[in-house]
């Protein structure tokens, strides 16, 4: 019998069934990101946490596989939300004295290998053994498989440390350093850097097993034009299955309350004392920890829940659904790895309980890549505006030079991003006319190279090029 795990899950319940120190933590961001969507904000909690235990190099084993402990987090919200900034209050407030620490680590790494250079060489090779020496970071805000791979390089030496990733705005890398970043990003997840994918004079051997987690943030409008095609080919050929993606449409400010300034003062006053508890838990995990899912958990938990999602993922029409609901399972296992190095970091099992808090953790966060996928974008105010000018136009023909060089301010859009974006902004609005009764028409003359769109009513009949509207009017078909 299928046993079936529940779904639209409340904040409340999945804070009450995950480690304490999480709860902690929501408790904080709830106070400084009223205007943030839970979902981001847990998903944010949980890639902070699992820097911090990369950096121990913690793994896990599940019957005979052996696997790093890691996540890849997509986050999409609008400019405003406050997804930058919980980051930032999370490193300042939460986890500044495990980052600090690990900043030191990377530092002492990068000046003992200054003074074993200066003992082995001198002037000009010291100088060019010098430039080759790579400063580890925090986190990489610039990826290129290049820089990682010398990144992983720098680290296979050492027994400590892992790659954090995090590119503030995805959308604004240009279209196709957009594609390539999260090819790359797909073939990294296991753990596996292919030496291939760097210049030859800079190739290292293949390295293996070596912790990397990756978080992308991004106003999510870009996606739903430019970058949906190319977004969809990444979800469909592994994104979703690797990444957790996370989707708040739109927000709408809270009223900021009298008392604003002491509950932010209290909030960070408890903030203090969640951060001891952290830098505790990091002191107490021992750097290559590997843990190791109990029978019982196996049994009794995950066998029950790969069922589950495997015949609900094939009960989904769509490809990228499908995808995500079948290998949930993947991410509740390292989350389930992460839990278990918080809850009880120097016992090495991952428990039933640990695995039952994953996956409560991540029913909860997953329904948002549904909401992402499902999404149409006519509540964006830059499609509504364009979609407005052409219904007050209906029936009339325009080129798509006249629209972008003499209406681009009635459509609500900068010419440039017009002219770049025409033909992705069409596939939208079409939808939208879709949803609204209408029909968006697009037509090519070859002879005059033109490219034209006309809105019509949906019941409106199509005589070879002459459109018909209902009252008998015929719109001619001439050039603008």
């Amino acid at each position: 019998m299928l046993t079936k795990f529940k779904q639209n899950l409340s904040l409340d319940e999945v804070l009450n069934n995950a480690p304490i120190i999480i709860k902690n933590t929501m408790n904080f961001l709830e106070k400084v990101q009223p205007n943030l969507k839970n979902t981001i904000k847990l998903s944010l909690t949980l890639i902070k946490f699992m820097q911090m235990v990369n950096f121990k190099r913690v793994s896990f084993k599940e019957l005979n596989n052996h696997r790093i402990c890691n996540l890849y987090l997509l986050v999409f919200a609008p400019s405003g939300s406050g997804k930058d900034k919980a980051l930032k209050n999370l490193n300042t407030h939460i986890f500044r004295k495990v980052l600090d620490e690990i900043k030191n680590t990377y530092d002492e790494k990068y000046e003992t290998e200054k003074k074993e250079i200066a003992k082995k060489y001198i002037n000009k090779e010291a100088k060019a053994e010098l430039k080759k020496l790579r400063k580890l970071t925090l986190e990489t805000n610039s990826a290129t498989p290049e820089g990682i791979c010398q990144d992983a390089g720098s680290l296979l030496k050492v027994d400590f440390g892992s790659i954090f990733i995090k590119i503030s705005e995805l959308s604004s890398m240009e279209h196709h350093e957009c594609k390539k970043f999260l090819k790359m990003i797909i073939s990294c997840y296991d753990g596996d850097f292919d030496s291939k994918s760097i210049k030859s004079e800079q190739r290292l051997d293949n390295i293996s097993f070596l912790p990397i987690s990756f978080v992308g943030l991004s106003d999510p409008s870009e996606f739903f034009t430019s970058l949906k095609n190319e977004i969809e080919k990444m979800f469909k050929t592994g994104l979703a299955r690797r990444a957790i993606t996370v989707f708040q449409p739109y927000y709408k400010s809270s009223p900021i309350p009298d008392n604003y300034r002491k509950q932010i003062e209290l909030a960070q006053w408890f903030a203090g004392e969640t951060s001891d508890e952290v830098k505790n838990i990091f002191n107490q995990i021992q750097i290559g920890s590997t843990y190791t899912i109990e029978n019982e958990a196996i049994d009794t938990v995950l066998l029950n829940y790969k069922r589950y999602v495997q015949e609900e993922g094939n009960r989904e029409d769509d490809d990228i659904l499908k995808k995500e609901f079948q290998n949930r399972e993947l991410k509740v296992l390292n989350i389930a790895c992460l839990y278990a190095s918080l809850n009880h970091p120097q016992d090495l099992r991952i428990s039933v309980d640990d695995v039952n808090q994953a996956i409560t953790t991540i029913q909860f966060i997953s329904d948002d890549m549904r909401l992402f996928i499902e999404h149409k974008p006519d509540k964006f105010d830059e499609y509504d505006k364009f979609f407005n000018f052409l219904v007050k136009n209906t029936g009339k023909r325009f080129s798509k030079t006249i629209l972008i060089n003499n209406h681009h301010n009635e459509i609500g859009m900068k010419r440039n991003y017009l002219r770049k974006n025409f033909s992705d902004i069409i596939i939208i609005l079409k939808e939208i006319a879709e949803l609204k009764g209408y029909m968006l028409k697009e037509e090519y003359n070859q002879k005059h190279n033109g490219h034209f769109i006309i809105l019509v009513e949906e019941t409106i009949t199509e005589d070879k090029k002459d459109f018909k509207l209902l009252n008998g009017n015929v719109i001619e078909n001439a050039l603008e």
